[in-house]
């Protein structure tokens, strides 16, 4: 039966037989019965924390994220760990101090990601850690020569010198794409498989992906940007390995862990993002409060910032936006303006303090075009895993009957929050209030635009 999944498009045959493996094993075992592939059976029944004793993955009262994590992910027996981090939250400082605990504790592990930038940035992540940390790890990643390793990461061309490696006990943590993890001479060649950005991650390869280990580490942030899809899809087939998880919920439902606080964002901007897009859970830190800009004309201070910007006709890419985010600019970055960080330093504000964000390309041209040297101009994609002092969102439509790729598209959930949530201090929307003038007519769109009502109203 052909699968509606992405894989079945590129030459993926590995990560087909590593899925035919776990149902051959099902239907051979079942799917309760203790055996290989335990980890990638309870992804599939959305059972989480499977330890020897039962199920256990929940924070303790007074436990710190990372302390939690550790613990959690130490006592799996054959099972899955979701983590969720929203924007600022320290999923990969997280992450990393995680895959430090399991090797100290004498496991091996594999990380894998969508792409060997997004691996390697996580290996460079425990190679730093284990710096601080004076731990002594072996950090590889099978990649091919022509590609720049990360920092301390040693480069397997092959993987057959993945499997030499070890096999000789000569690396701890090994990076590599589904294409490496799934291939026959790993199966359950490691004790845990981390899936970084797992809410981008298919649940079709994740169970691939889990033959490769005993236990499975999932982090990422459904909330923020979903996995690409393309082509038809059964009923459920379509979505990432963390959105099975949560099961329609914004934020895990008491299974797995959260981390509720955000270093990045002040208070006002991360209540808005908190009841937004994570049911209410998510707090600023302690401090963050000190965030602010200062010595700006009209933008002191710390918090969201919509300025209507009338234009007639656009569909894609306002002219009228560029010269708004030009004269914001002005404003901003002026002699005097500085960033108040969260220890309360001072720091000149300069155009690459500066961060514009639009949903289309045309207009992401216009405004690099239009804008000064030195301003970060970019797609939402583009821009996630960043932040700066001041971001600025710009819309780029005059009504929502001109929006290319339609409503759903331009008030995407996912897509807002990570634009607003770049900003250390002052976010700044510039669209057209005609947007705001005739809601859509159907429940979803309503659903949609109810986020960025409540970001232009305050």
């Amino acid at each position: 039966v052909e699968e509606g999944f992405f894989w079945n498009f590129v030459d993926a045959p590995t990560i087909t037989e590593a899925r035919l493996d776990v149902a051959r094993d099902v239907v051979e075992h079942g799917l309760e019965t203790p055996g290989r592939y335990r980890a990638a059976r309870d992804l599939l029944l959305a059972r989480v924390g499977r330890t020897a004793s039962g199920f256990d993955a929940s924070q303790l009262d007074g436990e710190g994220p990372l302390a939690a994590a550790e613990r959690l992910a130490l006592a799996l027996d054959g099972g899955v760990l979701p983590v969720q981090g929203p924007p600022g939250a320290g999923k990969s400082y997280t992450a990393a101090r995680t895959i430090l605990a399991l090797v100290a504790a004498g496991q091996r592990v594999a990380v894998t990601a969508l792409s060997h930038k997004a691996i390697g940035n996580l290996l460079e992540k425990v190679v730093e850690a284990a710096a601080e940390s004076g731990v002594a790890v072996r950090v590889g990643q099978q990649v091919g020569k022509d590609r720049e390793p990360a920092a301390g990461v040693k480069v397997f061309p092959k993987a057959a010198d993945v499997k030499a490696a070890l096999d000789g006990g000569a690396v701890d943590v090994v990076g590599g794409t589904a294409w490496a993890w799934t291939r026959p001479e790993f199966r359950e060649a490691f004790d845990t498989v981390v899936i970084d950005e797992a809410g981008q991650f298919s649940l079709a390869t994740a169970l691939s992906v889990a033959t490769a280990g005993r236990s499975m580490l999932l982090l990422g942030d459904p909330q923020q940007l979903t996995q690409p899809i393309q082509g038809a899809h059964p009923d459920g087939a379509e979505v990432s390995a963390l959105q099975h998880l949560l099961a329609g919920h914004a934020t895990l439902p008491g299974r797995g862990l959260f981390l509720e606080e955000t270093y990045r964002l002040p208070p006002s901007i991360a209540g808005y993002v908190s009841r937004s897009f994570y049911e209410g859970r998510l707090r600023a830190i302690p401090g963050n409060e000190r965030l602010a800009l200062a010595g700006t004309d009209g933008f002191d201070g710390a918090g969201i910032t919509y300025l209507p910007v009338a234009h007639v006709g656009r569909d894609g890419v306002a002219p009228e936006e560029v010269e708004e985010a030009r004269r914001v600019i002005e404003r901003i970055v002026r002699p005097g303006a500085r960033f108040i960080d969260k220890e309360g330093c001072e720091h000149d504000l300069t155009h690459a303090d500066v961060m514009v964000i639009a949903p289309f390309n045309r207009h992401v041209d216009a405004l690099a075009q239009g804008l000064p040297k030195g301003v970060q101009v970019g797609t939402v994609d583009r821009m996630q895993g960043r932040e700066a002092p001041v971001v600025m969102y710009a819309l780029g439509v005059s009504t929502l009957d001109l929006a290319p790729r339609g409503v759903e598209f331009l008030f995407d959930l996912h897509r807002c929050n990570v634009a607003v949530s770049r900003a250390q201090a002052r976010a700044v929307v510039l669209a057209s209030p005609a947007l705001f003038d005739a809601l859509p007519g159907t429940p979803e769109g309503l659903r949609l635009a109810n986020a960025h009502v409540r970001l232009v109203e305050g």
